[in-house]
């Protein structure tokens, strides 16, 4: 800054400036994956690590104040949070599966994010996460009577990850993918192609009360190309007799 003049008390000079905002330098970049609970927005974001953030109840813009406000982390690396699921009173969330750590699912409990009903949380697997926000399922009132023989009919998860299917009751979990467990299996050519692990999906279809999945399988698949059905009962799974080359399955009420 210089000046051609001596400044005196007759030259004034003014500084003016115009504040901006750039949210790609911010605390809180791009939202990966976000839910409803307990009242409250739980947001995760892109490429900071795996927090969790509550807003202030009621006020999901909120992300600070009065409310106690605040944050729980996931799981026992660093990995991108991608897919969160209301399940009893509690929330159980996944993360990315990346290098050789993997991911993991962790179960989220309490009532308020301070005090003595803090939220908390119990890492369930360090290993399994999940591929993307869409293949995960919870079902109500499945009889899951080899994982807990005290409560044999309750809430099940399942979830896939690039290992494989796997389901919880909140507690433990197992493997739920015998029938087709050649498809995580590295070794084998129809093996889920690693890098596209977003055109994975899995979701409850209520009109027959199965489970279907899309795997996008083999060396030069870039959508789902193998689909399967499992019934929750028996826990077989058996191909998809629809036979269509979907992306995804949502679905919708009649007006």
């Amino acid at each position: 800054l210089t000046f051609n003049r001596k400044l005196s008390g007759l030259v004034f000079v003014d500084f003016q400036s115009m504040p901006f905002y750039d949210i790609n330098k911010t605390h809180y970049p791009i939202g990966q994956s976000n839910a409803v609970w307990k009242g409250r927005a739980c947001y995760a974001f892109k490429g900071i690590g795996n927090y969790l953030y509550f807003s202030a109840r009621e006020q999901p813009m909120v992300l600070n104040g009065w409310d106690g406000v605040g944050r729980v982390e996931i799981g026992n690396s660093k990995n991108d949070i991608l897919c969160m699921r209301k399940f009893y009173n509690e929330l159980l969330v996944w993360q990315a599966e990346k290098g050789e750590e993997g991911g993991s699912l962790t179960i989220v409990e309490g009532d308020a994010p301070t005090g003595t009903l803090a939220f908390d949380k119990k890492v369930i697997s360090s290993r399994y996460g999940i591929v993307n926000s869409k293949s995960a399922v919870v079902l109500e009132g499945v009889s899951i009577a080899e994982m807990n023989t005290d409560r044999p009919i309750a809430t099940v998860a399942y979830w896939i990850s690039r290992d494989g299917v796997f389901k919880t009751n909140g507690q433990t979990f197992s493997r739920a993918d015998a029938d087709i467990a050649n498809y995580f299996d590295s070794t084998k050519s129809e093996c889920i192609r690693r890098g596209y692990e977003s055109k994975h999906f899995l979701v409850y279809d209520r009109a027959y009360q199965v489970i279907r999945m899309g795997l996008c399988s083999g060396a030069s698949a870039t959508m789902a190309n193998k689909f399967f059905v499992l019934d929750p009962l028996t826990g077989k799974w058996t191909l998809d007799a629809l036979g269509q080359a979907l992306s995804c399955l949502a679905e919708i009420e009649a007006d």
